[in-house]
């Protein structure tokens, strides 16, 4: 029995690293191979939009749209949260489709405000990191794309941590493939010595 979860810990260490290493190596990828935001107007999203990583956004924010959730994570204190706020054309009326949410925070429950504000402020130019959400649960109402990208305001890549990372990751998965293959042959030549005894 012990055996068997010491084997099933070393599987869940290996998963837990192919899993690192398939999310941080394409995120380095991109790092490098974007060196400065994109820029996209809104208004020409559907033709612009080609999976870039480092965006700069120009439209306007719909605080009366946002979705807040909270709190902000399990380190977080309990009173901070994070507003997700579409950034649409000038034109936008409700039904249209949405292809970008700003991600704002965490912030704690006071600067809600401040978020309408910014709503009043007229034409934007957000610049973040692009990332994914679940647009069904948060914008259960509204007309969200399906592929709709997350900008995380204000973050730009760290390459060089992430391919660290990823390096780390590629260093114990061969770590633990070198010690199964070990572990597999001494197992083959055991059972192959019993098989000669008998």
């Amino acid at each position: 029995m012990a055996r068997a979860s010491r084997h099933f810990g070393r599987l869940l260490l290996l998963g837990g690293l192919v899993a690192g290493l398939a999310f941080t190596a394409p995120r380095a990828w991109r790092g490098y191979a974007e060196d400065s935001p994109t820029h996209i107007d809104i208004d020409r999203w559907p033709q612009d939009y080609r999976g870039q990583y480092w965006l700069e956004v120009t439209g306007y924010l719909r605080p009366d749209l946002a979705a807040n959730t909270g709190p902000a994570g399990e380190h977080q204190k309990s009173d901070t949260r994070y507003a997700y706020v579409p950034i649409v054309s000038a034109t936008y009326k409700r039904g249209d489709r949405i292809y970008a949410v700003v991600c704002l925070g965490p912030m704690k429950d006071s600067a809600k405000d401040e978020v309408a504000e910014r709503g009043w402020s007229g034409r934007v130019t957000i610049s973040g990191l692009a990332s994914a959400r679940n647009s069904a649960r948060l914008f259960p109402g509204l007309n969200v794309d399906d592929s709709a990208v997350y900008i995380n305001e204000g973050q730009t890549p760290d390459p060089k941590v992430e391919m660290c990372f990823a390096m780390f990751c590629l260093a114990g998965i061969l770590f633990w493939l070198v010690l199964y293959v070990r572990i597999w042959r001494n197992w083959a030549r055991k059972k192959s010595g019993v098989v000669d005894g008998g």
